[in-house]
C-alpha cells in the first residue's frame, strides 16, 4: 500500500472548491485524478509487457485488462482506480482467465514465486502522478478563474 505522508495546501484548496459550483469542482478533481492515474497505468502495462510479453504463452489479455476507471463519488470527485479487470461472462460470473490471475503473478502462490508488476509501477510513478495531478488541477482552476473573472495567484510549485 502506498502512503502519502504530507500534502500541503489542502485547506486552501478545500476553501476554494467550496466557493465554486459543486459540479465544476467535481469535474476539476476528476480530471486531475485521471491525469494522476495515467502515468501509473502506463508503467504497470509496461511492466507486464517487459516481464511476460516475450513468453510464447502470453496472449496480451492481462495487459488489456489493466485499466483506469472512475469508481464511486466522494465529497468532491469520483475516485479513480487503476485495476486489473476480470472479464465477466453470461450470467455475471467471472471468467477465470489470464486477467484473473494477475493477483497470483503479483504476490505469488505456495507453488510459484511472485512476479510483481503492479506495486512497482505504482511506486515508480507516484512522484510523476502527484506532479500530473498538481499541474492538471492548477490549469483547470486557472481556466475557471479566467472565465469567471476571479483573480488567480500562483504560489510556489
Amino acid at each position: 500500500m502506498i502512503e502519502i505522508r504530507e500534502v500541503q495546501g489542502l485547506s486552501e484548496l478545500e476553501r476554494f472548491l467550496k466557493q465554486m459550483p459543486a459540479e465544476m469542482a467535481t469535474r476539476m478533481l476528476g480530471a486531475a485524478l485521471r491525469s494522476a492515474g495515467k502515468p501509473m497505468l502506463e508503467e504497470i502495462r509496461r511492466n507486464v509487457l517487459e516481464q511476460f510479453g516475450s513468453s510464447a504463452d502470453y496472449t496480451g489479455e492481462l495487459h488489456d485488462a489493466i485499466l483506469s476507471r472512475a469508481n464511486r463519488r466522494t465529497q468532491y470527485a469520483k475516485r479513480i482506480d487503476v485495476t486489473v479487470r476480470a472479464r465477466r461472462v453470461k450470467g455475471g460470473r467471472v471468467k477465470r482467465g489470464p486477467s484473473a490471475y494477475g493477483r497470483y503473478l503479483e504476490y505469488g502462490t505456495s507453488k510459484m514465486r511472485a512476479h510483481p508488476f503492479f506495486n512497482p509501477g505504482i511506486t515508480a510513478k507516484t512522484p510523476e502522478a502527484i506532479n500530473a495531478f498538481r499541474k492538471t488541477l492548477r490549469a483547470s482552476v486557472k481556466r475557471w478563474c479566467q472565465k469567471n473573472n476571479v483573480r488567480f495567484e500562483e504560489r510556489g510549485t
